[in-house]
């Protein structure tokens, strides 16, 4: 009984993970369909350089759709054997790690900040509230997101020790912190080696003069307003 319901959390925690709330949004917002284009130019921070706030604020409604309720339907099926913190802590993993690692694109993911935020919260509003938290303070003090989202994701873990009971509970929030160290092991070396830009925000319009409708790409390289992107 225990297999089937933990088997049934992780599948319907990982298929939700793994949907790309990038492609959705841009969908519901825009009418585009961003599957023509490289994955790569589809994550978060393009998408608000594109959209601006209306279409990031669609954005953060679906992903906390995504991250809430698989987590609180692991939570409610865990608990029919009385085990509801182990469900929803199981259940936030798989959705890491669905996130991370999709296997319906190859296992090439995108950013899991708000996955990350959003399903501690559900896990615990106490843990994700401080993770929320830490990981703006964090932000705004690097300037790195992907720094920012291992500071709390290590705070998340430590905290999560002192508020919640259960070895299985603490070995499962180990595991999504292991995971969000690996996710972002390329970009902390990078930070390390001073190769990694800092974050600056740049609003980008050049889809709106292309011709045929679609993302005009980005140049390589620019001048002025061009500064700061990543390729």
């Amino acid at each position: 009984m225990s297999f089937l319901l933990l088997a049934l959390t992780g599948a319907f925690a990982y298929f939700l993970g793994s949907l790309s709330t990038v492609q959705i949004a841009s969908h519901l917002v825009f009418r585009k369909n961003l599957r023509k284009y490289p994955r790569n130019n589809l994550g978060i921070t393009q998408f608000y350089r594109r959209y601006g706030k209306a279409g990031f604020l669609v954005l953060l409604v679906i992903e906390l759709i995504r991250s809430l309720l698989p987590v609180l339907v692991g939570g409610w099926l865990m608990s029919i054997l009385d085990c509801a913190d182990i469900g929803r802590c199981f259940a936030f993993f798989c959705l890491l790690l669905g996130t991370v690692f999709p296997i319906m694109y190859r296992f090439k993911g995108e950013v899991s900040y708000f996955a990350l935020m959003f399903g501690a919260m559900a896990v615990n509003f106490e843990i994700g509230a401080v993770l929320a938290i830490i990981m703006v303070i964090a932000y705004f003090a690097t300037r790195y997101p992907a720094l920012a989202e291992v500071i709390a994701a290590v705070f998340m873990y430590g905290f999560s020790i002192i508020t919640m009971e259960g070895a299985w509970v603490h070995t499962l929030l180990l595991l999504c912190m292991l995971l969000v160290l690996l996710q972002n092991a390329k970009t902390l070396y990078r930070i390390a080696t001073h190769k990694q830009e800092k974050f600056k925000y740049v609003r980008d319009l050049s889809y709106m003069f292309d011709e045929n409708e679609h993302f005009a790409k980005a140049p390589e390289k620019s001048e002025g307003a061009g500064k700061g992107r990543k390729k």
